[in-house]
């Protein structure tokens, strides 16, 4: 299981925050409704129980939950995200080496 911290709105570190992943997350994109976009060398999330399957991709709704409508999937680990500022679409950045 991940833990990584996300900047509270008084600019401290939140580490109760954990999203689930169970591989290293890389990158993080913040959609203006609050969901947050995740990126990185994960394939699955825990949640409660349960596992979904998330190819390196998958997005939190703002009260952290897994977002389960969104599973775009990636054929290789993510490194970058960014958000269209229209909000349509997301855009995924990988690294062979």
């Amino acid at each position: 299981m991940l833990a990584v911290g996300t900047v509270a709105r008084a600019q401290s570190v939140d580490t109760s925050f954990s999203p689930g992943a169970n591989g290293q997350v890389r990158a993080l994109a913040l959609q203006a409704d609050g969901k947050i976009v995740v990126g990185g060398d994960f394939t699955a999330f825990a949640e409660g129980i349960g596992v979904t399957a998330h190819s390196h991709i998958a997005r939190l709704n703002a009260d952290g939950s897994l977002d389960r409508d969104f599973n775009p999937g990636a054929n290789d680990p993510v490194r970058a995200l960014a958000v269209q500022a229209d909000e349509t679409s997301s855009s995924a950045a990988t690294s062979r080496r």
